[in-house]
């Protein structure tokens, strides 16, 4: 499982389902995270084995925010 700072789950522009770092986002919302280009990850799940960061960035379109921890 590879660490993580601010995990977002999202679609891309063309539909595709991401998990994407958002650590840069101080206040992660709809909004602030809607057309942001973040870094994504490769794997199906975060607690998977191979689950870490592909070096590559796709687009938030549209982001659920499930959960929040302060």
């Amino acid at each position: 499982m590879a660490p993580f700072g601010r995990l977002v789950r999202f679609k891309d522009e063309s539909g595709s389902i991401y998990y994407g770092e958002a650590e840069s986002v101080e206040n992660p919302t709809k909004e602030t995270l809607t057309g942001l280009s973040v870094p994504i990850y490769k794997g199906e799940y975060p607690w998977d084995d191979d689950f870490k960061l592909t070096g590559e960035k796709r687009t938030i379109k549209e982001v659920r925010l499930l959960l929040r921890f302060e």
